[in-house]
């Protein structure tokens, strides 16, 4: 297998670009820049790769009828994360952003909600659900399996669905929304940290949280109508 094909059937559950946040500063000079990965209890640590984490085997391929692996959900995240990095550039910059900055960073935003394991399964539930009842439907009319071919190939798929889905409707949402983007306003170097004494200093303060935080505020209240009744919330 060609490094290239083995190395998209690796997918990254949280993007690449985003864990290098959490890269420890102190990393000495030679080696490659690592994230620690603790367990709940605290009882295991280890230090690994930020490109060698969070990974599962083919998570957003879509299989084909010929045994063929489709890649565009993947690398239409690759693509998200790319165009992210490029607004976080100007971010750190300090420049002014454009529509198009904020509709990158929109998607993205869109993205990491819809692409986690627990977003995944919860969708792949409800899908399993449906599945189930079309299912009963046909066995109690005694229809033959043709509505249920198509709920299974939608379980199967409910994942790379959901992504989709988020990516439609749930991006344009963010945009109509006021954004803010808070960032630490003044840059402290964990290595003189370290060496005043303050060992812990990337694990216990401010310096152990990602470089920003984008937020999202409603300007105006949407409106759901229902029926002759508006409501507003």
């Amino acid at each position: 297998m060609h490094n290239s094909v083995a190395k998209q059937k690796r997918q990254h559950i949280i993007p690449n670009c985003y864990l290098k946040a959490w890269c420890d500063p102190r990393t000495p000079t030679g080696q490659s820049p690592y994230i620690w990965r603790i367990s709940s209890d605290g009882s295991e640590k280890k230090k690994k790769s930020p490109e060698k984490s969070f990974t599962a085997n083919d998570r957003y391929t879509i299989k084909m009828p010929d045994g063929g692996r489709n890649l565009v959900v993947e690398n239409t995240l690759g693509g998200i994360e790319n165009d992210f990095v490029r607004v976080l550039t100007r971010i750190r910059r300090h420049e002014n952003l454009n529509p198009i900055d904020r509709a990158r960073l929109c998607l993205f935003t869109g993205a990491m909600h819809t692409r986690s394991l627990r977003m995944g399964e919860h969708w792949r539930k409800q899908q399993e659900n449906l599945h189930k009842v079309v299912e009963d439907l046909e066995g109690r009319r005694n229809l033959p399996p043709k509505a249920s071919l198509r709920t299974a190939k939608m379980v199967e798929n409910a994942h790379l669905h959901l992504i989709g889905m988020g990516l439609e409707t749930e991006a344009p949402l963010l945009l109509q929304m006021q954004m803010s983007i808070i960032g630490r306003l003044a840059s402290v170097d964990d290595r003189d940290l370290t060496r005043h004494g303050q060992t812990n200093s990337f694990a216990s303060s401010a310096n152990a949280v990602p470089h920003l935080v984008i937020c999202y505020s409603v300007v105006r209240s949407p409106r759901f109508y229902l029926g002759d009744s508006q409501f507003a919330c």
